[in-house]
């Protein structure tokens, strides 16, 4: 299996960027410094070969594999979370397993 190149912190800056509308409000939201995200999003782009947004104006703007890649990248995200959420249930003692009964009447 290959091992991924990206992080999810990645993807998650980059959803911050688009979700905000540019770098500096994706720094504000993230608690970082814009430089840090700007760099994140860079080594994205560079780690994938893509471009996947350019700056118009003041806005941050997708491209079309840009639009692809950031819709798969929630579900990586929401998926990664669903993952944590399952296993905090886990430890506390909740079954991993629902078991149903139905009578034919």
């Amino acid at each position: 299996m290959n091992r991924p190149k990206v992080t999810l912190d990645q993807w998650r800056v980059l959803q911050a960027v688009i979700d905000c509308g540019g770098f500096a409000q994706a720094a504000e939201q993230l608690h970082r410094s814009q430089s840090s995200v700007s760099y994140a999003v860079n080594r994205l782009q560079e780690l994938l070969g893509l471009k996947l947004m350019h700056i118009e104006g003041r806005n941050a703007v997708l491209s079309e594999a840009g639009k692809v890649l950031l819709q798969r990248s929630r579900q990586l995200l929401a998926d990664a979370s669903a993952i944590e959420q399952q296993a905090h249930h886990l430890e506390q003692g909740w079954e991993a397993e629902i078991r149903l009964a139905v009578e034919a009447a």
